[in-house]
């Protein structure tokens, strides 16, 4: 999901091999997750209620009641139309679920439905439930105990008919889960639901339990014969009915989480494209795109240049991540003033379309739909996902270098705040606005996965690694300990230093770089400060450091480790070299900030041994746990350094101090600097630890 456009970044062009027309104008290249998130945003005023209603957290009794049954497949039939949110007369869902228990009868069944919404009646296995046996709670919580309770093990059917209005609840992100309203700008009057995240029981009876997907779902929208309705799957057919009515009957076979169905209603017009990514089954097949626009004759001219871009990304993604997960249904658009997107499972609810908005809400057809986060702590597998699909979207079709726009766009969120991007034990999932947090779950957990393509360097292995992981929770649910177990055993890696870190651990890293030239040898300096270190005291990260070799001269890419907090590196250059500047992390990988970059003269170091400096004695060596040097009058720098020039141990010396503390050493030869604070010539010699 996706909120409103932060930056204005004007590009133009694209690559003709990839995109079937020159693109327009990029409007916003944070648009996509901002745009989401705004979908989930837009009763953000609603917190209050959000904590009222949202009963699976608040009563844990109630979600263990749920959870007594698995859901298995739904079926809605839903009288709506464009001008209002009442839900008809006559509206009914279907719910087929098996009693989980082997051992002991279901006698009570859970759900969640919205207090504003008329309860008709309830039958359990084709047995009408006694009004007096239905218990509603003004939360949203229900329950209803069956005449003849469901064996163990057994599967049963439960019809709810309902109808009415849902009253506000704070639940969704845009608005209610089931919303009418006229764009401003087109003038459409629509009518939408948008569950996510606690507002399928806006519309209609729900279990709002993440790991419990439906193996499928059907719904049937009866509504004026003037409207088009928008759903999941496919459009089975269409039935014209008495009374100028119409019932449109959308079903979708594939696993879905409770927070993914929808239903857009308005009079639309439709515009369809197809998609053929290399790796479908056969030449023959193709992936239908179908859109439902406002029907207003401006509409598509404004959509036409993002919406002929879906096909492209489809196949760019379908080659990365694997083939688009529901080819055998379609992929989709619906119009609804959203102010965002809402990536609803082959069919995505859109405010409007921009190039990220659209990459977004498809990139979550795999992240987030195929595959859904387990638990709401762990949100960024689907939003920071789909925010570093906008990236790989930009980096497949637009123009070369505009992906350093994109990255510096989210690193003004992402390294603006220090929360870690999985949510917190200590932060309340009931808060829905930590949950969808900017800064965190969308730009630094797109940031994260970007630093971690980063670490593997090899991007055939990178996206071997994210397909596996699909495969092996495809159409389930997964958290972030299961992605990192994943990637390990793809890439035969530990990858706990890097999840604790990136994901886990808040802040990010800032660095203060110095470097000189000596004779054949670049020395750089990289001094890492973390921004929260209590929490991370320092991030290990692999650097690129570009060298220009002579004015006028293409740099010189070198990638080296930094395994802690200030590291020396001796990078060796070709003979003749003159080295004008260097830059650290140019490319912008990691979650670090280079505050500044300086030649430091007395940064002279060719070898450890070989540095322009005054000799000076110590003792005793070897030494075991002191070093006595000579006494001073002024400040000094020490710096031990190891035969390879990274600098392992650094203490600050005061006037007529003369003993550094080298018990932290290893055992091994080492080279001494000292380094007045006024610039005076290095003193320097060599000393070995026993």
């Amino acid at each position: 999901m996706l909120l409103a456009a932060l930056l204005a970044l004007p590009l133009t062009g694209a690559r003709a091999q990839v995109s079937p027309r020159p693109l327009p104008p990029f409007a916003n290249f944070t648009a996509g997750a901002e745009g989401c998130r705004a979908a989930h945003l837009h009763a953000a005023k609603a917190t209050a209620a959000r904590a009222a209603h949202r009963i699976l957290v608040a009563d844990p009794r109630h979600e263990r009641l749920m959870n007594r049954y698995d859901m298995q497949w739904l079926k809605i039939d839903i009288a709506l139309e464009r001008t209002s949110n009442e839900i008809g007369i006559g509206t009914r869902a279907l719910t087929r679920a098996r009693n989980r228990s082997l051992v002991t009868p279901l006698d009570s069944i859970g759900f969640e439905l919205n207090p504003g919404i008329v309860l008709d009646s309830i039958t359990v296995n084709g047995v009408r439930v006694p009004t007096a046996r239905i218990t509603r709670r003004p939360s949203g919580d229900a329950w209803a105990r069956p005449v003849v309770p469901v064996a163990p093990g057994a599967s049963f059917d439960y019809v709810t008919w309902y109808h009415g209005t849902p009253i506000p609840t704070g639940g969704a992100f845009f608005g209610q889960g089931l919303t009418s309203e006229t764009d401003p700008q087109y003038g459409a009057t629509t009518t939408w639901t948008l569950s996510s995240p606690f507002a399928a029981s806006d519309w209609f009876p729900a279990k709002q339990v993440l790991h419990d997907k439906l193996d499928s779902v059907a719904i049937n929208i009866t509504t004026d014969a003037s409207n088009k309705a928008g759903s999941n799957g496919i459009l089975r057919r269409t039935v014209a009915l008495p009374g100028n009515k119409v019932r449109y009957e959308w079903a979708s076979r594939y696993p879905i989480d409770y927070y993914l169905p929808s239903v857009t209603v308005s009079n639309f017009q439709e515009y369809t494209q197809y998609a053929k990514p290399a790796n479908l089954p056969s030449a023959a097949d193709s992936i239908p795109i179908l859109t439902y626009l406002y029907n207003n004759p401006q509409v598509l001219p404004d959509a036409q240049p993002w919406l002929d871009l879906t096909a492209p990304l489809i196949e760019n993604y379908s080659e990365k991540y694997g083939l688009y997960p529901f080819w055998r249904e379609k992929y989709g658009h619906c119009m609804a003033p959203i102010g965002g997107g809402m990536e609803h499972q082959t069919m995505s609810t859109m405010g409007g379309f921009s190039f990220t908005l659209v990459a977004h809400e498809l990139m979550h057809q795999w992240f987030g739909d195929y595959v859904t986060c387990g638990s709401y702590r762990d949100l960024w597998l689907n939003e920071g996902f789909a925010t570093y699909g906008e990236y790989v979207s930009i980096e497949a079709i637009a123009p070369p270098g505009t992906t350093v726009q994109w990255l510096q766009g989210y690193r003004q969120q992402g390294l603006a705040f220090t929360g870690s991007v999985v949510v917190p034990a200590t932060a309340d999932t009931l808060d829905i606005s930590r949950i969808f947090d900017g800064r965190t779950t969308y730009a630094k957990g797109g940031l994260a996965l970007h630093a971690l393509r980063h670490v593997i360097n090899d991007d055939s292995a990178f996206f071997a690694g994210m397909r596996a992981y699909q495969q092996q929770y495809a159409h389930g649910t997964a958290r972030t300990p299961n992605l990192r177990a994943s990637l390990e055993a793809s890439w035969n890696r530990p990858l706990g230093w890097f999840f604790d870190q990136s994901l886990y651990g808040e802040g990010f890293a800032r660095s203060a770089v110095r470097w000189n030239q000596a004779g054949t040898n670049l020395i750089v300096e990289v001094a890492q400060t973390a921004t929260a270190p209590t929490s991370v005291p320092f991030f290990r990260m692999p650097l690129e450091i570009d060298y220009v070799p002579g004015v006028g001269q293409p740099a010189v890419t070198v990638r080296v480790e930094q395994t802690q907090a200030t590291q020396l590196f001796v990078i060796p250059v070709p003979a003749g070299t003159t080295i004008s500047s260097i830059a650290v992390d140019p490319r912008l990988w990691n979650l670090l900030q280079v505050l500044r970059t300086r030649r430091d003269v007395n940064l002279v170091l060719g070898r450890a041994d070989e540095v322009a400096s005054v000799p000076i004695a110590v003792f005793p060596n070897p030494c075991t746990n002191a070093l006595t040097v000579p006494a001073a009058t002024r400040p000094r720098t020490a710096d031990v350094l190891d035969l390879t020039g990274r600098r392992v141990l650094r203490a600050a010396l005061g006037a007529d101090e003369a003993r550094l503390n080298t018990t932290a050493l290893a055992p091994g030869t080492y080279v001494l600097r000292l380094t007045e604070t006024d610039g005076a010539p290095v003193r320097q010699v060599r000393f070995s630890k026993q």
